[in-house]
């Protein structure tokens, strides 16, 4: 049963957390397999690069939907089972998606199965700030985040291989598997200690109920950054193969490995001087990864520009998710998620459809410069918005 409690909270690597870092960790592996090899795998059945860029954003749009109405489903009902439920919907459109022949059928599984990650994704974030002491929220998101960035050093590289070698119904058996596992650990996991949201107000709205308010500032800027991450994951390997750079997976690798050495960092560094020092950093590190991009030829400068990217990105969801759960009253984390994750996918879908069109339009190194208006959009929230409000946390 679900109760509040303070004791021993100032621990950080307790029971429920490192089960529910695990259970991420293989959650993102079975996800992230998939980010890579869709694009290739839609362009050799047809697919332009339109089509790519929907592909992305449409499991972006799909999963905003299921986001809020989650948050809501996980303070009222309970962590574990609308994990469970999330989680069954990925297995079944996960294992699904690799009998799907025509672009047409892709798109629309691709959208169904967005539906289940929202729920799944907002479901392992809430039971990890459900395990953290909010004196060390910062630094436990940041290690949190760890098991997402060894499957991003570990999936793409991982599912680009298995395509290559074995095609691509192979690389969904992979991640379907990864999803069976992951549905025995959230079984086995206790649920971490959480207050229950309060029952809402005579006469408040439904949408009230589903989005937290405080959490609407670090979720559109994190959604300036999700529009350049979005666009990224869908035309990096593509792109990369139009200028005869095959060995794309040291990208990956790089990349996740950036973010496995700052998130820790970066968590501490928030928690004692708050995001006036890390936000403009990060800001700098993706706008140089996209001019880098723009133009490399090499597999040597891909990998700097991963490094600066994910370094960047890292740097800036630790700091953002902090402050959005920061602010949440206790009994409103999982809306705050909800919130916050929304913002997330948006910027996943608005930039991977936006980017489509740019590379349509322009090539590939127009639509990575096309990139920095999202860098510029949020330094501008932050200078006249975000930095009056959050820098002197």
């Amino acid at each position: 049963m679900a109760r509040s409690t303070t004791e021993g909270r100032d621990k950080l690597w307790t029971g429920p957390f490192i089960s529910i870092v695990v259970i991420n960790l293989v959650l993102f592996l079975s996800f992230q397999v998939l980010t890579p090899t869709l694009p290739v795998y839609a362009q050799s059945i047809g697919a332009g690069d339109r089509s790519i860029g929907l592909l992305i954003g449409l499991v972006s749009i799909s999963s905003i939907i299921t986001r809020l109405l989650g948050g809501m489903l996980l303070d009222r009902f309970g962590r574990k089972l609308i994990f469970l439920l999330g989680l069954l919907g990925m297995t079944a459109f996960t294992f699904g998606i690799g009998f799907v022949t025509t672009v047409g059928l892709l798109l629309l599984v691709r959208t169904v199965q967005g539906l289940a990650w929202g729920v799944a994704s907002t479901a392992s974030s809430t039971m990890a700030a459900d395990s953290i002491a909010r004196s060390r929220l910062g630094e436990g998101m940041g290690y949190y985040g760890l098991s997402t960035s060894l499957a991003l050093a570990i999936a793409p590289a991982l599912g680009l291989f298995v395509l290559q070698a074995y095609g691509f119904h192979w690389v969904t058996l992979i991640g379907t598997l990864l999803l069976l596992v992951c549905l025995v650990l959230v079984a086995l996991t206790p649920e971490p200690a959480y207050e229950r949201a309060a029952q809402p107000a005579e006469g408040a709205s439904l949408l009230a109920a589903m989005y937290e308010k405080k959490a609407l500032l670090p979720a559109l800027m994190m959604m300036a950054l999700t529009a350049v991450m979005g666009a990224n994951s869908a035309f990096i390997a593509v792109s990369a193969y139009s200028r005869g750079v095959r060995n794309i997976g040291l990208y990956f690798i790089v990349y996740a490995l950036a973010m496995i050495l700052s998130r820790p960092l970066v968590g501490k560094v928030v928690d004692r001087y708050g995001l006036r020092v890390v936000v403009l950093p990060t800001l700098a590190c993706m706008g140089l990864s996209l001019v880098m991009t723009a133009f490399a030829g090499h597999i040597w400068a891909y990998c700097l520009a991963g490094a600066l990217f994910g370094t960047g990105f890292a740097a800036g969801q630790t700091a953002f998710q902090t402050m959005a759960v920061t602010l949440a009253p206790r009994g409103r984390i999982g809306a705050a998620n909800g919130t916050f994750f929304v913002g997330f996918d948006g910027g996943m879908a608005i930039g991977s459809v936006l980017a489509g069109l740019a590379a349509d339009a322009w090539g590939y190194a127009g639509m990575y410069l096309f990139l920095l208006v999202f860098i510029l959009l949020a330094a501008v929230l932050f200078l006249t918005v975000g930095k009056k409000r959050l820098g002197s946390r």
